[in-house]
């Protein structure tokens, strides 16, 4: 039976923890160093990390978020950012990235849930991951005003410094990570990312305690239903 598990219920040392995770990240031909790993996983006291663990009790996969404060259409709010993901490539397309993206999320109930990613899985596993939400982002049901509001708000975050009006994060990478960026085309066929560059993806589920942002067909239904009552 397949866990997720934070640090401290792994009874591992750190030293394992990333020797393991650094093999994790071979296997899924991921391109980094252990000193990566090492400070990906532990480098940042206010990140949350979740280890995905087999039946072995072996680490197969993690994930790493932070939360941000940000304030949008002069709201409050919180965005949970995935910091990064890797799942061992015999246990890709199981859904165990969902299972994580659910539990990391669970812990903040953010406002919003975003990455930055040029990775069509990981970008469809976020979008797809709640049934009902309020925003997705890309989309193309999102009005320009409020595309334009969240991409200013966003801006004031180091994730999101150089993220254009489109929702692409100019430079993001030192190298292009994946081999088929056009992959991406699948979301939305205007996207056109260099070999440095990631896309923004945003979801805001219902659960979340502040409507941040509606999408645009519901923004206008209820424009509509305000002026015949």
């Amino acid at each position: 039976m397949m866990r997720i598990l934070n640090e401290k219920s792994l009874n591992k040392s750190r030293d394992e923890i990333t020797s393991k995770s650094y093999d994790v990240c071979k296997k899924a031909n991921f391109p980094v160093d252990i000193d990566d790993v090492y400070n990906h996983l532990f480098g940042n006291s206010n990140s949350t990390t979740r280890f995905l663990v087999n039946d072995n009790n072996e680490i197969v996969g993690f994930g790493v978020a932070e939360e941000y404060n940000l304030k949008v259409n002069d709201i409050d709010a919180t965005l949970s950012y995935l910091q990064g993901m890797v799942i061992e490539s015999t246990y890709q397309g199981k859904g165990y990235s969902t299972e994580l993206l659910k539990n990391i999320y669970k812990h903040y109930n953010s406002d919003l849930f975003s990455l930055r990613t040029q990775n069509i899985k990981m970008a469809l596993s976020m979008l797809n991951l709640f049934k009902d939400t309020l925003l997705k982002m890309p989309s193309k049901t999102i009005s320009k005003e409020s595309l334009n509001k969240l991409i200013e708000s966003l801006r004031v975050l180091e994730p999101f410094y150089d993220i254009d009006d489109k929702g692409i994060i100019k430079n993001c990478y030192q190298n292009q990570l994946y081999p088929n960026l056009n992959d991406l085309k699948q979301i939305d066929s205007s996207i056109n990312l260099e070999s440095n560059d990631s896309l923004a993806v945003i979801v805001q589920p219902k659960t979340t305690k502040s409507k941040i942002l509606l999408p645009y067909k519901q923004k206008n239904n209820q424009e509509t239903e305000g002026k015949t009552k």
